[in-house]
């Protein structure tokens, strides 16, 4: 990525995906100045707000990461099908998090993303949600379904943080044996 960034220093999806990969190395500090590199560059990059949420989510910067993940849908609703009412949906997110902090939010989305259970990568964000939650036996059912579904996402279960609290649970290795992983 340090390459890429030589060759195209102002590439604003090498800066996130750099800020990725120190998301997954546990380096919070440089994963959050590369995401924001982007955002300097491109402040409605979908991904750079999502590596940021998941950034803050881990070092429990908690209303920074609720921020984060409401710009994500923003961005992500004026390139896709946006919901019926967005600024309702906004406020219903804001609320969750003013009533419940971030297990309200995230219990939230996790209501939302229910309505995805079907789709290819619904249950790897589900997955995602629940381990946060330290719901491992549901993170682990809805991994186990990401595989089945063939989940992009997938490919990051070894990496990400967020699954940290499972990785010595026998289930969760058995996942990763099954990935070849």
């Amino acid at each position: 990525m340090r390459r890429a960034l030589e060759i195209n220093p102002l590439s604003y999806n090498f800066l996130a995906d750099l800020g990725q990969v120190y998301y997954f190395a546990h380096e919070y500090d440089k994963a959050k100045e590369y995401c924001h590199k982007a955002l300097d560059l491109y402040p409605d990059f979908i991904f750079a707000h999502t590596y940021l949420f998941e950034v803050y989510l881990q070092t429990g910067e908690y209303e920074a990461a609720i921020e984060q993940s409401l710009k994500g849908d923003h961005a992500f609703y004026d390139v896709a099908n946006p919901p019926a009412d967005p600024k309702k949906q906004f406020a219903e997110a804001s609320n969750s998090y003013q009533r419940g902090g971030v297990r309200g939010y995230m219990t939230y989305r996790l209501r939302n993303l229910s309505k995805h259970v079907q789709n290819l990568n619904g249950p790897y964000w589900i997955a995602w949600n629940h381990a946060f939650l330290g719901n491992k036996e549901k993170a682990m059912d809805n991994l186990e379904r990401a595989i089945e579904l063939r989940s992009f996402w997938m490919a990051w279960v070894k990496a990400d943080p967020v699954f940290d609290n499972l990785r010595s649970e026998p289930r969760y290795q058995a996942i990763l044996t099954k990935m070849n992983f």
